[in-house]
């Protein structure tokens, strides 16, 4: 499926990767490995289940469009329901800077977030 192959390369294109996160928790660098071992012989590459392969990049376009973000608006800024952190509060907890201070000591993990707010 020659035209599946190039979608979902026009896909990985449009979704960028996030210097600030390793590359291990990144969604982009997941999903670009997962593409290349799906498609491993290129546009030769003979998909099993088209259908799936189909919905599989519907969402993920979905996903990289934030068409589910700009749907469904929130009127107030973004908190997380738990810990009511802000987007921002939660992206610098989850990047490598933020990763490296959480696994810095022996202490708690928790103990070292709630230091950190």
């Amino acid at each position: 499926m020659a035209s599946s192959y190039r979608r979902f390369l026009t896909l990985c294109k449009n979704w960028p990767i996030d210097t600030s996160k390793a590359a291990d928790k990144d969604l982009a660098v997941f999903i670009r490995e997962n593409i290349a071992k799906t498609f491993r012989h290129a546009d030769a590459t003979r998909i099993e289940e088209p259908s799936k392969c189909e919905n599989i990049y519907e969402s993920l376009q979905r996903i990289s469009a934030d068409y589910h973000l700009n749907k469904y608006q929130l009127d107030k800024p973004y908190i997380t329901a738990s810990c009511k952190a802000t987007r921002d509060e939660c992206k610098a907890v989850l990047s490598k800077e933020g990763s490296d201070v959480i696994y810095e000591n022996d202490t708690h993990i928790l103990e070292k977030v709630k230091s950190k707010f």
